[in-house]
């Protein structure tokens, strides 16, 4: 049995909040099936360079006039860019979470699958001469919903499900954040017997009335 079904096993085992935060949407199931090695915060950053890249190698033909050699050299120069920035972008990410261990937060469907087909949009206006506004806008929409899907997401997700791979409790932090008060109320005995007293005094009082 491969390490990702002993982890499937485990996770049927815990509450549903808990499952819930550990398997996340669609999107992280999927990056979620891989092994821990491969779904990486870096590599899954990369990935998304490399999908952007591919998107990029017709409006780039086109600005190239379709020329081989200049065609090829400038996606390839453009992919490489694109892969190593979106990579360190996920790692610096990845120990960011390590740092300050956060919870995943779920970024808006709309902003990860939408707006990188608006920057290919606007970029090929650009690129076509449709549009002559040059600016770093449609960089800007085809490069920030992968990184901040990474960051706010899968990095802190990633930190959970590798913790619990270990076979350690990904969810303790939180929980003591959570009964720190309870944790610190029931270990003060002084605040437990001044609780008793009252509470023999009012029996006392009671039982005087009647």
């Amino acid at each position: 049995m491969s390490t990702g079904e002993k982890w499937r096993e485990r996770l049927a085992e815990l509450p549903a909040t808990q499952r819930e935060k550990l398997s996340g949407g669609t999107l992280s199931q999927r990056f979620s099936r891989l092994p821990l090695w491969a779904n990486h915060p870096a590599y899954v950053g990369g990935f998304y360079g490399l999908l952007v890249a591919i998107a990029l190698i017709f409006p780039i033909g086109y600005k190239t006039d379709w020329e081989a050699n200049s065609w090829w050299m400038t996606w390839i120069f453009t992919a490489l860019l694109l892969v190593f920035t979106t990579s360190l972008l996920g790692l610096v990410s990845r120990c960011m979470s390590g740092i300050f261990r956060r919870p995943p937060i779920e970024v808006p469907r709309k902003v990860v699958f939408i707006t990188p087909f608006v920057g290919v949009f606007w970029m090929t206006l650009e690129l076509t001469d449709l549009l002559t506004l040059s600016s770093s806008g449609p960089w800007i929409l085809l490069l920030f919903p992968g990184p901040l899907y990474v960051h706010l997401t899968w990095a802190p997700r990633w930190r959970l499900i590798s913790l619990f791979e270990a076979g350690g409790n990904p969810f303790a932090d939180y929980e003591t954040d959570k009964y720190q008060g309870e944790d610190v109320f029931d270990g003060d005995q002084d605040v437990l017997g001044a609780v008793d007293l009252v509470s023999n005094d009012n029996n006392s009082a009671n039982s005087e009335e009647e």
